[in-house]
């Protein structure tokens, strides 16, 4: 009987102990929830996002804009080329995420010699078991959790919205991001 009641509690523990991974790049085993290594002090440790428009019309192809950046942990370049200027960009620049378990938040972000802060709410795209996305209730939207560990937080999102003029001119804006923060 004390065999099966361990045999028992081993099946147990180590079902739970997967459930905890949610995300390809998770780490294998957490003591701590989702939800507790969600909440915290992040610091944003790289960025890089692109965002490309095309113009398509009967054979016709064309890119018209291509804009990105790109953070190194200290330094932010922005980099934009359209159809009549190019621009690059650095600048000094840092990102505080502070989020609460209560589902609140407080976004600092500094741009060379300005502060702006945000504060919001920010939920689980998918409550229940699979917590594998995160919405804030500002301009930054929702965001797919790619992994989620104690110390380190990677976020993406990618879309691409395409619009068809009644001449049949298609113009089509491809975004993709990715954030990288850590707690220190």
């Amino acid at each position: 009987m004390k065999t099966v009641k361990s045999l028992v509690l081993t099946v147990l523990i180590g079902a739970s102990i997967v459930a905890c991974k949610k995300g390809d790049n998770d780490p294998f085993l957490s003591l701590r929830s989702r939800d507790a290594r969600v909440a915290g002090e992040w610091k944003l440790d790289s960025w890089s996002s692109k965002e490309i428009s095309t113009f398509q019309f009967e054979t016709e192809y064309d890119t018209i804009s291509y804009e990105s950046n790109d953070f190194d942990g200290a330094n932010l370049r922005y980099f934009l080329i359209d159809s009549v200027d190019t621009l690059d960009l650095p600048n000094s620049f840092s990102l505080d995420l502070v989020m609460d378990k209560d589902g609140t938040f407080t976004r600092t972000t500094e741009i060379e010699y300005d502060t702006y802060l945000e504060e919001g709410n920010w939920t689980w795209t998918n409550d229940g078991k699979n917590k594998t996305g995160i919405a804030f209730d500002d301009q930054d939207g929702a965001y797919d959790v790619l992994e989620l560990r104690n110390k380190k937080m990677v976020l993406t999102k990618s879309s691409q919205e395409m619009y068809t003029d009644s001449a049949g001119a298609i113009l089509t804006t491809t975004y993709s991001e990715k954030r990288t923060y850590i707690q220190e």
